[in-house]
């Protein structure tokens, strides 16, 4: 269902010479049932757009009539169209009549709905193609309408009655809802709202979800933080251990090298002593047998073999 709607709201208080009515004043995209004046006896389609796009130039248009409804008489103004709107294919419009100064047309409409229609004046239309035999107005502007018999209107479905409220007394409220349509609305607007709330608690669990996974990462940066800073120590006294341990191993080799090359067995350093040899970190060994030379074979071997398992000589 598409609803396009225009109106003017006109004084609320009580008039005596304006009672309210209402009516279908076409039909939209349907070709109209007899040829309208003016249409040199082409039937006429009335589009949708052009229709919408000419609801405002309704608004404030006289209704006009012939004493005997068989046609227009835009000189005979009886009443004026205060709202203009466009329900499913229907241009339905609403306004006054001028009771007081037409009181027989008055009587005529009361209960006219079966018997009375509308047509709608036009200027400036503007026809697609005027060789048809249906003529689609793409273009209209309105400059009023009539009231007449349904017999003598271009649409035989339009229709026209007396308000039973004077719209006079109350405020234009604009297109109403049927029964099913209301309902239909309910239903979207409960739907409407469920998706709603469902929305606002699917952003809950993103957040309490986002909040959580932001500790979790958070908990993990502290942690890789901390394995790094561990490692920067343990690298740290891994480093100084092992400078201490190649310090350590220096000392003790150094320390054997020396205990080696100067212990000597007592005997030796005794018979060396003997040979007037003072023990040195090197030795002539072509010397050391001259020194020798009051020792026997035996003990000069002994005491060379001794001096060279420590080192002494080579």
């Amino acid at each position: 269902m598409e609803l396009r709607a225009l109106a003017v709201e006109m004084p609320r208080a009580p008039h005596p010479n304006r009672i309210g009515f209402r009516g279908v004043l076409s039909t939209v995209d349907v070709s109209s049932d007899r040829a309208p004046a003016g249409a040199r006896g082409h039937r006429v389609m009335l589009t949708r757009d052009a229709a919408n796009a000419a609801l405002p130039s309704l608004i404030g248009m006289a209704l006009d009539y012939t004493p005997s409804l068989d046609g227009h008489d835009a000189k005979r103004k009886v009443g004026i169209i205060t709202s203009a709107e466009i329900e499913g294919k229907e241009l339905l419009v609403s306004g006054y009549i001028f009771g007081r100064d037409f009181p027989e047309l008055t009587k005529e409409m009361r209960g006219s709905r079966e018997r009375l229609g509308m047509s709608y004046e036009l200027a400036d239309a503007r026809v697609r193609d005027v060789r048809s035999p249906v003529w689609m107005l793409d273009e209209v502007t309105f400059t009023g309408a009539a009231i007449l018999l349904k017999g003598k209107a271009a649409y035989g479905s339009t229709w026209i009655e007396l308000d039973t409220e004077d719209l006079t007394n109350k405020k234009w409220r604009g297109p109403t809802m049927n029964q099913e349509q209301s309902k239909e609305l309910a239903n979207v607007t409960q739907r409407m709202a469920s998706a709603a709330e469902a929305l606002s608690e699917s952003i809950a669990r993103l957040n309490a979800q986002h909040e959580d996974l932001s500790a979790k990462v958070e908990r993990i940066v502290a942690a890789v933080e901390e394995d790094e800073s561990e490692s920067a120590v343990l690298r740290a006294k891994v480093a100084e251990l092992e400078s201490a341990n190649t310090e350590l191993r220096e000392k003790l080799q150094a320390g054997a090298a020396v205990s080696t090359r100067k212990t000597l067995p007592p005997i030796v350093t005794a018979l060396l002593a003997k040979s007037g040899v003072e023990v040195g970190d090197a030795m002539d060994a072509a010397a050391l047998d001259a020194a020798m030379s009051p020792l026997s074979i035996e003990q000069r071997i002994a005491v060379k073999a001794q001096m060279a398992r420590a080192g002494l000589i080579g």
